[in-house]
């Protein structure tokens, strides 16, 4: 297949290279795996957002391009968190003689990729989008759009992180005693591409738990333990209405059905002075 001349728009280079992606029919073989995509189980505490790393592990092709998704079966429990940021597309009816009268400009969420120390680091195109209420993720990576080599890919016999997305634990209060999610990649919307846009196959995929760890007692942070940190906060919260908006943070220690000075006190005795741990109210 020859390639794209560097004197063609950057719109049909993505084009091209999006197709190959897409248009390839990927199918798991008995053969020994070429990629190995892999999550691993985690855990966190209500109102945490994980940001979970997806290892991979070449063998003898350069990684060019990928596209996965991942679902995840409990949405109520967890969900992928979408942010704020967003992108424009401008789609040419027939590139590359494009005008105002025959483009259509798209807005879309994003999902906010951390590609920091990863593999995908330095890559030209990285996008993450939500598909369906929260409940699919799906992540598209390019690494070199203009055929220039640079960055030039995952290189064969690599392994490590190739990027990582963000997941958020609900804030609800039930079920999180023992309570768990799990992450399961979407085989059918996954590919993976040479430099010269041909498909890597096989490949294996593998998804991961993710258990929903008890409220620590007096953690107001999400940090999974009580510190100064979670002290001064209440402090905020009694005096300044300014408390956690969690469901699972509990700052009503006695019970009582307000947050106030005696709280406060129960919370200093923990803290400080060796108390036992404020129990769940009923």
């Amino acid at each position: 297949m020859d390639r794209i001349p560097h004197r063609q728009s950057a719109v049909m280079v993505f084009m091209w290279t999006a197709a190959i992606i897409v248009g390839s029919a990927i199918t798991v073989s008995a053969q020994t795996p070429q990629i190995e995509i892999m999550l691993r189980d985690t855990s966190g505490y209500p109102g945490q957002t994980i940001f979970m790393p997806v290892y991979v592990a070449t063998g003898a092709d350069t990684l060019f391009a990928y596209q996965v998704s991942y679902g995840v079966d409990r949405p109520n429990v967890v969900r992928f968190d979408d942010t704020t940021v967003t992108d424009t597309f401008i789609i040419c009816a027939d590139p590359p003689a494009c005008s105002q009268f025959d483009t259509t400009i798209e807005v879309q969420s994003r999902v906010l990729l951390d590609a920091s120390g990863t593999l995908s680091e330095s890559w030209n195109y990285l996008a993450a989008v939500i598909l369906g209420s929260s409940t699919n993720l799906k992540i598209t990576g390019f690494s070199d759009i203009d055929f220039d080599r640079n960055p030039p890919g995952v290189l064969p016999m690599t392994n490590g992180v190739l990027i990582r997305f963000p997941v958020h634990i609900e804030c609800h209060p039930d079920p999180f005693n023992g309570g768990e999610a799990i992450l399961q990649p979407n085989l059918l919307v996954t590919s993976f591409s040479t430099p010269d846009g041909q498909s890597i196959v096989p490949f294996s995929s593998t998804g991961a738990t993710i258990t929903i760890l008890d409220p620590a007692p007096c953690d107001l942070d999400f940090s999974g333990y009580a510190d100064a940190i979670d002290f001064g906060m209440l402090i905020q919260c009694i005096f300044y209405s300014s408390c956690p908006d969690c469901d699972a943070v509990n700052t009503d220690y006695n019970c009582d059905g307000v947050t106030d000075a005696l709280d406060f006190n129960i919370m200093i005795d923990y803290l400080f002075f060796g108390a036992a741990a404020p129990t769940p109210c009923p």
